[in-house]
Formats: C-alpha cells, sequence, structure tokens
C-alpha cells in the first residue's frame, strides 16, 4: 500500500547523562525536519561507571514511561531507540534496558562505539557543506567520545574512546575550581589515550574539528548568545574564541560561576572542565583553524536510515 504523508518516525537516544525522544516529520520521505524534542537528564554513572545506582535507574524508567506517554499522541510509522556507553559499560546496563522493554513496550538497540560513530557521520554529513572537507567530527557523550575522519562523500577512519564527560570526572575528580595540576595531568593522559587520532590524522592538514551534540552546543551559544537552537545546521566558529574565550572561562571558573554566567544545567556545569581541556587538546595537537557545530548527529543519523528502510 502506498504511504501517506507526512510520517513520523521517532527516536529515542539513551545517552549516559541525557535521554531524548526526537519526532521528525517527513512530509515526502525523503527529508525530513524534528518538530518534538523532550529529554530528561539521567546521569546515568552518577556513582560511578561499572554499576547504575538505584536513583539514575529510576530516572531511566521514569524518563521512557513518559516518553511512552508522548509516543501515543503521534501517529508514530517508525520508532527506534539506541544505548550507548553507559548502557555497554554498566554491569546492569542490559537488565536496565530489560525492565524499560517490559515497563513501557520500547526494545532499546545496544550499539557499539563503532556503530555509533556511522550514525554520528550520518546525520552530520546532512547538515555538512558537501563542497569542502576534509572533516574530523568529534560528539562528546558523557560516556564515550567518538571519531570520524571524514568528507562529504566517505569515512576515512572513525573510532570511540572511553573519555566522555562522565568518565573523566570520575577519573579525575576535579576540585572546584580545577587546579592546574589536574588539567596538565588530563592532558598528559589524554594525548596518550588518543595516540591512534594523531596517527590517523596525520595525513590531513588544514582540517575543520566539527563538534556535534550538547558541550558544542554550549560554544555555540557563547559565540552567538542570541543563537537559536535549530536555526543554523552548521555554525562555523574560528578556534581561536574557542582558546580565548570557551576555554579561559569553563575551565577555571567554579561550579557556582558556570551555573550563574552561561545557563548551564547543574549536571553539564559539574562535567564539563574535562571536555574542554580534551577539546582544546585537539586544537593544538591537530593544528585546528576553524570549528563547526552541527545540529545533527546520532539521531538524525537514525531518523535517515529508518527512512532508507
Amino acid at each position: 500500500m502506498e504511504n501517506i504523508y507526512p510520517l513520523h518516525v521517532a527516536v529515542i537516544d539513551c545517552g549516559t547523562n541525557t535521554f531524548a525522544l526526537n519526532i521528525y516529520e517527513t512530509p515526502e520521505g525523503k527529508t525530513f525536519k524534528r518538530i518534538y524534542k523532550e529529554r530528561y537528564f539521567v546521569e546515568l554513572l552518577e556513582e560511578g561507571r561499572a554499576h547504575i545506582g538505584d536513583a539514575p535507574y529510576a530516572r531511566a524508567l521514569g524518563a521512557h514511561q513518559k516518553f511512552a506517554e508522548t509516543l501515543l499522541k503521534y501517529d508514530i510509522h517508525q520508532l527506534r531507540a539506541v544505548g550507548t556507553a553507559a548502557l555497554r559499560l554498566a554491569d546492569n546496563g542490559r537488565q536496565l534496558m530489560a525492565d524499560i522493554l517490559a515497563k513501557t513496550g520500547i526494545d532499546i538497540e545496544l550499539i557499539d562505539g563503532l556503530r555509533e560513530a556511522d550514525l554520528i557521520y550520518k546525520g552530520v554529513r546532512l547538515a555538512m557543506p558537501q563542497e569542502k572537507g576534509p572533516f574530523l567530527i568529534m560528539d562528546i557523550g558523557g560516556g564515550s567520545v567518538e571519531f570520524v575522519l571524514c568528507d562529504a562523500e566517505k569515512v576515512f577512519w572513525a573510532r570511540s574512546f572511553n573519555i566522555g564527560a562522565a568518565i573523566l570526572f570520575d577519573q579525575f575528580r576535579p576540585a572546584d575550581p580545577v587546579q592546574a595540576e589536574t588539567v596538565r595531568e588530563m592532558q598528559e593522559t589524554l594525548t596518550a589515550d588518543l595516540e591512534s587520532l594523531w596517527a590517523a590524522t596525520a595525513d590531513f592538514p588544514a582540517l575543520t574539528l566539527v563538534g556535534a551534540s550538547g558541550t558544542f552546543d554550549v560554544i555555540a551559544a557563547m559565540h552567538r548568545p542570541n543563537r537559536r537552537r535549530h536555526e543554523q545546521l552548521f555554525e562555523l566558529i574560528n578556534s581561536s574564541f574557542f582558546i580565548d574565550e570557551v576555554y579561559q572561562k569553563l575551565v577555571f571558573s567554579s561550579h557556582k560561576e558556570r551555573l550563574e554566567l552561561h545557563k548551564l544545567p547543574h549536571t553539564r556545569a559539574k562535567l564539563i572542565v574535562g571536555v574542554i581541556v580534551l577539546i582544546r587538546l585537539v586544537i593544538d595537537k591537530l593544528a585546528i583553524e576553524q570549528l563547526a557545530v552541527s545540529d545533527y548527529a546520532l539521531r538524525e543519523g537514525c531518523a535517515w536510515e529508518l527512512l532508507q528502510a
């Protein structure tokens, strides 16, 4: 039977810190636009990476119960839910997925880091200019960071590292505000952890670093305070702005100052220091001159795949 448009497809992204439901409308079955977004900070690794504690476990279940209520209000053609780093790392991650399925009917697909990177690329590719490249996509989650070396046509190299915001916070436990010695320790550890990234990018000078997801949205908002989410799919920022403004203000401020100055949610304000140090390291090591912030990432990659089925 011929499809009747518009169609609605839904994607649930079960990240380490945030669970998000996005609903997309597909007027012609080929393109889509986001018409609804709902998200909850669950902070799955609040008590450590090995086990999801009782409080975040309950938050995760509650989020999916609310998602299930929302989905009933829409005529959903297809639904896809994906689980990432925290559910991979925690010893009770799969049990949480089973409980969510039993209580809500939402079946979460657990994906590995390379599959996550593939979906991120497919999403970012929809936003990036077709005539430029190469790009290094960097998607920072709570549990992992995905790097994809690519252009608009193909992927040259991709890898996922377990160095997300929550992991770095748990590993280094920075003081408030962070001490210079801790920053140096982070830089040294991450330099060694990312040896394969430095090797992969050696033959690709003049890269544009494309940031996807939460932390890069904060950077874009600092660059253009009146910026409205989703109005620009691919926004360029000079790396000097990041170094002179973002790095200095976010790394060496206190948690209270970050909450007040940058309107950050509590969880993000607590965890952001380590990933800002990580971004600065990548910029310095690879001589990045230009950043870009992509409004599309993993969720849009999932939506795109649903439309190809």
